[in-house]
């Protein structure tokens, strides 16, 4: 049996990332995730066994499954880490140039909140 905190970061709606496609347990009750897939967190629960399980919107578990399983089948949590979504490359290229051109770390932060704000 696993530590039984869920994750700060394993809520409904966050974006995850398989890191580990090997067969689990859970797997066979419906599709199995693509290792490097991106995908979003359904609901979040310890199964029967006492795991940490995501049910994920993307896949969907078969008849048969729910039958056999139950609500309580999903996929290990461990084998998922957040999704950090990427930064431009426009983006890096702008930091860079401020920095060159000297632009000071209040200007820069007003650029920023700016950014944010559109």
């Amino acid at each position: 049996m696993t530590d039984q905190a869920i994750p700060a970061w394993a809520v409904p709606g966050a974006r995850v990332v398989c890191i580990n496609a090997k067969a689990d347990y859970a797997w066979d009750a419906g599709e199995a995730p693509t290792e490097s897939a991106v995908y979003t967190i359904k609901s979040t629960m310890l199964d029967s066994y006492g795991d940490r399980v995501l049910h994920l919107i993307e896949l969907r578990r078969t008849k048969a499954a729910k039958r056999l399983h139950g609500a309580r089948c999903g996929y290990r949590i461990e084998r998922f880490r957040p999704a950090v979504e990427p930064k431009s490359e426009a983006h890096d290229v702008a930091l860079f140039e401020d920095i060159v051109r000297g632009m000071s770390l209040v200007e820069r932060l007003d650029r920023i909140a700016e950014t944010l704000d559109a």
